[in-house]
């Protein structure tokens, strides 16, 4: 099935009538706003769906073009209104008639002042069409859409297709080209799975639109916050704030740290270094009143941003998520129980309610077959804590990840061994399979396809834009 994307309800609004270019003009805070409007009842969203990520990460990929200036920030949820200026809103339509037509997945409409784009209303088909966030190739993907509606409201027409820019129609392109095109967020039509990561053609219009003033503008790269746990943080004084080291992959001019709670800001910390050059952020004593894990949003002096979800506990007991298991409280309690009969040698034989002695039976609390079983049933209700082992380093110290979210790419060049579609599919419900585990939060956000060779290199590269790539060896 592949859908009419976008139709915007006036594409000449990206030309002002005097036939000169209209692009996004930013407000007092100089950023691009992004909130959601409440979804409705008869949205249909794949269960365990994160429209709160899917935006988030809509907005983090039009800013990661570094040739471009575009500080996206999603600021949570809204009642139904009109856009302020310097926002776009996203709203989710269950009406019978939708603004784009019935064969329309989203539409956006421009709010515009001469040659300036000043808001835009984004409109989402949940209607007509299913919705999901997990990179899912049977419904609609929130991600993909979002960002394909922000270049509309940035200044971006379609590749092809679009009578009111000329462009000719997409039918009649010769077919590299119209390959080519139709890996760009900006292609006019979509089908159901993701489609996130902008292509060359995307970042050049970008670029052109709003460019950066000191090229290249990095959005930073947060990682992990170190102790992930604020109250084993070192006070800076008494009752004063917490040190905690900021993990970052490339992040040449941080500005300062957000804490959220639920899209709410909660506390600013400001960063400064320390003589080893590590990033150390001062979070206030006010972040340890919040009574769940807080977001980290690391912002550069560009105004892009990163954000890090459940990046910080608070909570008095710093309990982190995690499998637990009764096989310890079973252990204790047979332990107790051994230590009791062998106590019970020694101990008098106590009288039966009518004067006389307990008979000996084959289960009796001095049974030795009934210690027997306990011993064999405590060995037997260990084993599973032998099941699985843990990685190492080269000096036997157990690794892991430092961040609770690992967002994924998936290499576009497949396999010759097995169609592309049904490769794609296996990876992600490999990824999906460690995500339903319900005792865990691990989240794996599914960033696209992966289309450039460079990306094509395995290895990590300290100060440069690393990432998890899915590839085949062919």
């Amino acid at each position: 099935m592949t859908v009419l994307l976008a139709v915007l309800l006036a594409f000449e609004t990206h030309l002002a009538p005097d036939g000169q270019i209209q692009r996004w003009s930013f407000a007092g805070d100089g950023l691009v706003t992004l909130r959601l409007i409440d979804p409705p009842a008869g949205l249909r969203l794949k269960p365990g769906g994160d429209l709160r990520a899917a935006l988030t990460m809509a907005a983090q990929a039009w800013q990661a073009v570094e040739s471009a200036h575009v500080p996206v920030r999603y600021l949570g949820t809204v009642h139904a209104r009109d856009p302020l200026a310097g926002e776009v809103l996203v709203r989710f339509e269950t009406g019978s008639e939708f603004p784009g037509g019935r064969d329309a997945a989203g539409s956006t409409k421009l709010f515009v002042s001469g040659h300036s784009i000043t808001a835009a209303l984004v409109h989402l088909n949940a209607a007509d069409f299913d919705w999901a966030t997990d990179g899912s190739t049977t419904a609609l993907d929130v991600q993909s859409l979002v960002e394909h509606e922000m270049g509309h409201a940035l200044g971006l027409a379609h590749p092809c297709g679009d009578l009111d820019t000329q462009t000719p129609s997409c039918a009649t392109l010769p077919s590299a080209t119209l390959q080519a095109l139709q890996q760009d967020v900006m292609y006019p039509s979509i089908a159901p799975g993701p489609r996130r990561t902008p292509s060359q053609d995307d970042r050049d219009g970008i670029t052109f639109l709003l460019p950066a003033a000191s090229p290249p503008e990095i959005a930073p790269e947060l990682t992990g916050l170190t102790p992930p746990c604020l109250e084993e943080a070192q006070e800076i004084g008494p009752g004063l704030a917490r040190s905690l080291i900021v993990e970052v992959g490339r992040a040449p001019d941080p500005a300062v740290l957000e804490l959220l709670s639920a899209d709410t800001l909660v506390a600013q910390a400001s960063l400064g270094r320390d003589d080893k050059g590590r990033l150390l952020a001062a979070v206030p004593a006010t972040a340890l009143h919040s009574i769940r894990p807080l977001d980290a949003r690391l912002v550069a002096q560009s105004g892009k941003a990163n954000v890090l979800f459940a990046a910080l506990d608070v909570a008095k007991s710093c309990t982190r998520h995690g499998c637990s298991s009764t096989s310890p409280s079973v252990l204790a309690l047979l332990s107790l129980a051994l230590l009791a009969l062998r106590n019970s040698k020694s101990a008098p034989r106590r009288r039966g309610g009518r004067g006389g002695f307990f008979s000996k039976k084959i289960f009796s609390p001095r049974s030795p077959r009934l210690r027997g079983a306990l011993v064999a049933l405590t060995f037997i209700t260990a084993l599973p804590a032998q099941a699985y082992k843990r990685s190492v380093n080269a000096g036997g110290v157990c690794v892991w990840w430092s961040t609770r979210g690992h967002p994924f790419q998936i290499d576009s060049q497949g396999t010759p061994d097995v169609p592309a579609a049904q490769a794609f599919t296996a990876i992600r419900k490999s990824f999906q399979t460690w995500a339903d585990v319900s005792c865990s939060d691990l989240a794996f956000p599914d960033q696209g396809l992966s289309m450039d060779p460079k990306d094509r290199v395995v290895g990590y590269f300290p100060g440069q834009y690393n990432r998890n790539l899915v590839l085949f060896r062919t």
